[in-house]
């Protein structure tokens, strides 16, 4: 017969070892909870601490000096902590050297530098190319130095930079907080209403008159060019158009449509006076026609915001004060006397439009650097180039060439001629009060952006200058067949205390250069 005195020993044992068990896991459990939280709050406290130290971590990139082969970066801590730079990155951005600008040469630093410390590294370099160093910290931060190396010359470009995926404004590039991002140093001129010009030379090789209104000449930056002149100073009593290069970085991949209320609001002249606002209108040919929303329109197509600074820009034209007519009964016009330039004070852009594919509404306001100090009075400045020092006058701006102006002037010759060695004449118009003032100087551009002064100094008795046409590229080679831009300008900074003004006035004419 069983004993049921130990039958029930045993079941008391059993229950005794199940809630030793069960206590045992409860506590594991909670212990492994804790120590989960413990191990939690920890690395949020570290990564906490992380983004705090990179977020006060600051550092400074610059060139000290320079050989002809070498550029010696400083990298120097400016913050309050200790910091470590991990690498270098050197990029031949542009230039005749620059076969790759967007791979770079890399170098480990991995050096921990002490508030105040700095360590340097060198750089190959050469003539005429332009070199962009980024440094990367151990904690992701990044600085940027640039220069246009001439020589034994570094000349800084940017100095302490925003990563360009930060924004603002960069070499020219400006962005405020919305998705579009412009090149600022694109900034284009069109003048509709000024007209051709023909000489002997074109005329017996069969060529067309050399187009004065800059349909044909561009202005550029190191990232692309827009059409037109340089846009820094507008000629009163004549319509303008301003081209701006613009793309479109959303990052949620949207194409934008602008609306005809994207404008630009221009203070030219002299600064404190009320702005214009320039409204979009579109370009057809060498004719300009009012913005439609939904018959005649520009949609900006999205750029990856990690691609290539040179790739995605479009091309906008701004020439109407009334966005709901049509241009031509309302094109901008500088509000000055004929002739007369007046220097850009300050521009802002607002941008207005809609996502293609969400049809969410856009709008950014896009503030540009300040160019320039305005001048009072009614100054009259233009000029005409000359193929020999004789007292021609130039007619008007926006009057065809006649007569003896014909066969005097000269907008064009062969790449021969110029190898042998050729000059011009420019011939200057100036008169008002304040006239413009010498010293003069005259400018050659060339299409990639490139600007050589040709001549500086006073006028002769007949109130030329002359000046070389230059023989070369600016990488060395032969000068090519295309459209040139030549500016003549006055005395840019020299202050007239009676007027209590600085004085600025430039002329842009289209030289053409054929094979």
């Amino acid at each position: 017969m069983p004993d049921k005195s130990r039958r029930g020993v045993g079941g008391i044992i059993a229950g005794v070892i199940l809630m030793a068990i069960i206590f045992t896991s409860v506590l594991v459990f909670f212990v492994t909870i804790n120590n989960n939280d413990r191990a939690r709050f920890g690395y949020e406290k570290a990564s906490q601490e992380e983004e705090k130290e990179k977020a006060i971590e600051d550092f400074g990139v610059r060139d000290s000096s320079t050989t002809s082969s070498t550029v010696t970066v400083v990298v120097e801590n400016t913050g309050p902590i200790p910091m470590r730079a991990s690498q270098m990155l050197a990029y031949c951005v542009s230039g005749p050297d620059c076969t790759n600008p967007e791979v770079p040469s890399t170098t480990d630093i991995s050096v921990t530098l002490n508030p105040g410390d700095s360590t340097t590294e060198n750089i190959a370099v050469s003539s005429g190319n332009v070199y962009r160093v980024d440094v990367i910290s151990e904690r992701g931060n990044i600085e940027t130095f640039s220069c246009d190396f001439d020589v034994d010359e570094c000349v800084v470009l940017e100095d302490d930079i925003e990563d360009e995926i930060e924004g603002a404004v960069n070499e020219g590039i400006v962005q405020g907080t919305g998705s579009l991002q412009l090149d600022f140093n694109s900034f284009g001129l069109l003048l509709p209403d000024l007209t051709s010009r023909t000489d002997d030379l074109l005329q017996g090789l069969g060529q067309s008159a050399v187009d004065q209104r800059g349909f044909e000449v561009v202005v550029s930056s190191r990232y692309g060019s827009a059409t037109g002149y340089p846009a820094f100073d507008i000629p009163g009593g004549l319509e303008a158009v301003l081209v701006e290069k613009v793309r479109n970085l959303d990052p949620n991949g949207e194409d934008l449509r602008l609306t005809r209320y994207t404008g630009l609001q221009v203070l030219s002249g002299i600064q404190g006076s009320q702005p214009d606002t320039v409204f979009i209108c579109m370009r057809s040919g060498t004719s300009f026609t009012a913005y439609n929303e939904q018959t005649n329109y520009q949609i900006i197509a999205n750029t990856e915001i990690t691609a290539p600074r040179t790739e995605g820009w479009h091309e906008l034209y701004f020439c109407s004060t009334d966005p709901s007519s049509t241009q031509s009964s309302d094109p901008w016009v500088v509000e000055a006397s004929t002739s007369k330039f007046s220097p850009m004070n300050g521009i802002l852009m607002i941008a207005k439009g809609t996502f293609e594919d969400s049809q969410a509404g856009y709008g950014q306001t896009v503030p540009y650097q300040a160019i320039s100090v305005g001048v009072p009075g009614s100054s009259n400045f233009y000029a005409c180039l000359l193929e020999a020092n004789t007292n021609t006058s130039c007619t008007g701006p926006s009057a065809n060439q006649s007569g003896a102006n014909i066969s005097a002037s000269k907008y064009s010759d062969t790449v021969a001629n110029i190898q042998a060695g050729s000059s011009a004449y420019a011939h200057l118009m100036i008169s008002g009060n304040p006239a413009p003032q010498g010293p003069f100087e005259v400018a050659w551009h060339f299409p990639d952006g490139t600007r050589e002064t040709v001549a500086a100094g006073g006028v002769n008795g007949f109130n030329n200058i002359q000046f070389p046409i230059p023989d070369e590229m600016p990488d060395g080679s032969a000068i090519e067949p295309g459209y040139y831009t030549v500016s003549v300008a006055d005395s840019y900074g020299s202050y007239d205390s009676s007027l209590k003004a600085f004085t600025k006035n430039v002329y842009y004419m289209t030289f053409r250069v054929v094979s």
